[in-house]
């Protein structure tokens, strides 16, 4: 059921694996208001990253330092990635 929900161009947030099919319609019962899931609240206009590792809550006001951050995370995995293929292609 994951798999199949990555491929739609909406979100869709699961507790588990036994959903049931909607069909090729889903009707929102409520749409624009806060929501908690998982003990987190999250508000309309709130930005929310979510990949198939879990989701976070981007804080309100902090969107440019939470990119900035993950930018800089993002080159030191990178430049980790290269020394262990060196390490790797050397013999260490």
């Amino acid at each position: 059921m994951r798999r199949e929900l990555a491929q739609y161009d909406f979100a869709a947030y699961c507790s588990g694996e036994a959903t049931r099919w909607g069909g090729d319609r889903v009707t929102p019962l409520q749409a624009n208001v806060p929501v908690v899931l998982k003990g987190v609240g999250v508000v309309p206009g709130q930005y929310v990253f979510a990949d198939s590792s879990g989701a976070v809550v981007v804080p309100d006001g902090q969107l440019e330092e939470v990119l900035t951050e993950a930018r800089e995370v993002e080159a030191a995995d990178a430049g980790f990635r290269d020394q262990i293929a060196r390490e790797q292609v050397d013999g260490r």
